[in-house]
């Protein structure tokens, strides 16, 4: 492929994961206290978990409902890598307390349909706005 076509692409993308980047943040959260199961689609997409207006997390995921209902509310620490970084965090291993500790939190979630496209642009969230619980410790 021709330099300057890759370049072009290259550039098109990243203007496209800045676009859906702005997206997901203009995005009005709720409570994860309050949310609904069925309001989250079974598609993939991308999400910002808030406390106080802070971003604290930015994930993506294949099922959405799956891992927002499923696993960041589900019982497990285990069973996500936020439910293990708000453990880290809170420093216990108590499961109701870092259900009851996520529940103060907030979501907001952006559908993409694409997991390919999930994937870049939680990345370029990340890069963009560094949140804490993403890191690498």
């Amino acid at each position: 492929m021709d330099h300057a076509i890759l370049q072009s692409h290259c550039e098109y993308f990243d203007k496209a994961c800045s676009y859906w980047t702005k997206e997901l943040l203009s995005q009005s959260s709720i409570s994860l206290n309050e949310i609904e199961r069925n309001a989250v689609g079974n598609t993939s997409g991308v999400y910002i978990i808030r406390k106080d207006n802070e971003i604290l997390y930015i994930g993506k995921s294949s099922n959405l409902r799956t891992r927002i209902c499923s696993q960041h509310l589900g019982p497990r620490k285990r069973s996500s890598t936020l439910r293990r970084k708000v453990s880290k965090h809170l420093q216990t291993d108590d499961e109701q307390l870092i259900t009851d500790w996520l529940k103060t939190t907030t979501i907001a979630w952006l559908e993409l349909g694409h997991h390919g496209l999930s994937i870049a642009v939680e990345d370029h969230a990340i890069t963009a706005n560094n949140p804490p619980f993403n890191g690498y410790t």
